[in-house]
């Protein structure tokens, strides 16, 4: 199963059962749908729910500005490192995510002190911790 950083339309039903119905094929078209002007802290929300159900630990790990806080994913892997994603934008304007603390996965403690300064910077910051030890968790959108 794969679970998206952005959640479906509203209308649309849970990510699981349509991939079921629809096959593989479309995981992409599935999962890509984003809900523009959605708040930020019904998006952390719904992200720990996407998680919830596919049985992969989330936690919110700090709560920002509920309306337009930008997010951090804490994406620990365990023995593979821990890689920090940010918040982004492509060239086109599509939503996409940048590997904070570099292109190769870090300690669990260098993830930390990035999130610190991060916040340090940014009293609106949301930070979500993804504990994923088998690799099922998927960013949607591009990582630039």
């Amino acid at each position: 199963m794969t679970v998206c950083a952005y959640p479906p339309h509203p209308d649309s039903p849970p990510i699981a059962p349509v991939k079921a119905l629809r096959g593989e094929e479309h995981e992409e078209e599935v999962c890509s749908q984003m809900v523009m002007g959605l708040n930020t802290g019904l998006w952390v929300s719904a992200q720990v729910r996407l998680c919830d159900i596919a049985f992969i630990p989330a936690t919110v790990v700090r709560r920002g500005d509920p309306d337009a806080g930008t997010v951090l994913v804490k994406l620990n892997r365990f023995e593979d490192g821990v890689t920090v994603y940010t918040q982004a934008s492509t060239l086109d304007g599509e939503p996409a995510w940048s590997r904070g603390t570099g292109p190769t996965p870090v300690a669990e403690a260098d993830a930390d002190a990035y999130i610190a300064r991060q916040v340090a910077r940014d009293p609106d910051l949301w930070v979500i911790e993804i504990e994923d030890r088998k690799g099922a968790y998927k960013l949607d959108g591009k990582v630039v």
